[in-house]
């Protein structure tokens, strides 16, 4: 029962990693900030989808954008493989 936890464990963690991926490297939405300064007053802000259009709260897209920036994959891929070896041994 362990080790399935673990691997659901090990997918959670890497589904979360690339979600972090994703959300970096695309395209902010940067809303009306700045809208009314400068040369450029009327045009509309970007078409950009917000977190909240996309069903993220800007807490979470912080965070896995985090796990991005402070792993990579394999260094991801191999805590859990240590994970699921150490379960095995118990």
């Amino acid at each position: 029962m362990r080790h399935e936890a673990l691997h659901i464990g090990q997918v959670i963690v890497r589904l979360k990693w690339h979600k972090g991926r994703i959300l970096s490297e695309m395209e902010k939405n940067r809303g009306e900030k700045g809208r009314f300064t400068g040369d450029d007053t009327m045009s509309p802000p970007a078409d950009n989808p917000t977190y909240a259009e996309l069903g993220i709260h800007p807490k979470q897209a912080s965070r896995e954008q985090l796990v991005k920036r402070a792993f990579d994959e394999e260094e991801i891929l191999d805590i859990c493989a240590e994970l699921i070896d150490q379960s095995r041994t118990e």
